[in-house]
């Protein structure tokens, strides 16, 4: 019974170890975006315009480098740093990754493109040790809309409220004039002796 035993407690250790060593080079970083799914970048046909994303390393205690590559949208969207390997230090959240975007000049009211950016880490190559990197994706849409944004009409529910106050009003004055007494004199109460 106890050979069963120290052999549970050495698989233990052994798993404990490995995991630790395992999660000691976890590298944590985030993307932020000025666009997102639902506040999407607006555009109309031919504009042009300069977006940049910004990459962030908060967390994991270590510098990383991310590569950037375009992974849909490549028909309007081009990355336009040189390098495009960020290095991101630890503790930094302002390191941008800049795009341009063209909208053709044909471009349809409504139609809506999809741009997405995959940042993965870039590992140093060390022989014989299997290294795992990470990826993240980041995605937001691009909508082509009229000049001058989208013309949006006064809300039907306003107009009826104010259609519902214009008619309380006019109904008001309306009675307040007929109950109003006639300019003939009430005759005066006699004075008492």
């Amino acid at each position: 019974m106890n050979k069963l035993k120290n052999k549970k407690v050495f698989l233990t250790l052994v798993l404990v170890l490995a995991m630790i060593l395992v999660t000691s080079g976890i590298q944590a970083f985030g993307i932020t975006s000025p666009y997102w799914e639902t506040r999407p970048l607006e555009v109309v046909p031919g504009q042009e315009i300069d977006v940049a994303l910004e990459l962030q390393n908060m967390r994991g205690g270590s510098n990383i480098t991310l590569r950037a590559v375009l992974v849909s949208g490549e028909e309007i969207t081009e990355l336009t740093d040189q390098n495009l390997d960020y290095f991101v230090p630890f503790g930094r959240k302002d390191i941008l990754v800049n795009l341009h975007i063209t909208i053709p000049e044909d471009a349809k009211y409504g139609t809506e493109y999809k741009v997405g950016v995959s940042f993965t880490t870039v590992l140093e190559e060390i022989r014989g040790v299997v290294q795992m990197g990470s990826s993240i994706e980041k995605y937001f849409p691009v909508v082509v809309t009229r000049p001058g944004g989208e013309e949006k009409g006064f809300p039907t529910w306003a107009i009826i409220l104010i259609v519902v106050i214009v008619v309380v009003i006019l109904l008001i004055i309306f009675l307040s004039k007929k109950k109003k007494p006639s300019n003939q004199q009430l005759p005066k109460k006699a004075k008492q002796k």
